[in-house]
């Protein structure tokens, strides 16, 4: 028999929920999460309902940041390795984009996104991770017993895409049509 669900999480702290698993240091996401999933399973053991679970949801983190990493510095450490880029790399950030690089954390915009749950695996599709300098764009599925399967691409915003890859011409190598720095993740 199937049994249906209905979950309602509201402004969880996900620096409490990961907080065993951060250590002092070390990068850790914190923020606001609200999920609202809806679906059914059936079984009686886990094994069971992890496989037969299928549903929907909507996903939503607010007030998002990376503690203890500045993902602006370590893309642009990445793309200095770029032959003929080197540390001239950092020499290419325009002054709107100094504070960002200069701070310790990521803050990340709003995220919003959909799951559908088939057979015990979440899928997504468009999961957008944004900040003031990038966008990064995945799709793809994560099993219940934690396997990725995942495309995701990041974005240099267009400012800054176009900043570097004037000032700096080996970094046109990763720019699309549109002059934007784009860079393969998974």
């Amino acid at each position: 028999a199937r049994s249906s669900f209905n979950v309602v999480l509201e402004g969880i702290s996900i620096g409490a929920l990961t907080r065993g698993k951060a250590q002092e240091g070390r990068p850790a996401l914190q923020g606001s999460l609200t999920a609202v999933v809806k679906g059914d399973a059936a079984g009686t053991r886990w094994e069971q309902i992890s496989s037969s679970l299928s549903g929907r949801g909507r996903v939503q983190i607010n007030d998002g940041m990376i503690l203890n990493y500045n993902a602006l510095a370590a893309i642009l450490k990445k793309l200095s390795k770029i032959p003929g880029v080197g540390d001239s790399v950092l020499s290419g950030v325009p002054p709107a984009f100094q504070s960002t690089l200069n701070q310790p954390h990521t803050v990340l915009h709003p995220v919003d996104f959909f799951v559908d749950i088939h057979d015990g695996r979440m899928n997504f599709d468009r999961l957008i991770v944004a900040t003031d300098a990038f966008e990064i764009v995945a799709s793809g599925e994560i099993g219940l017993d934690g396997r990725v399967n995942a495309q995701a691409t990041l974005w240099i915003h267009p400012q800054l895409s176009s900043s570097l890859t004037q000032s700096i011409p080996p970094i046109r190598l990763v720019a699309d049509s549109h002059g934007l720095i784009e860079i393969p993740l998974i």
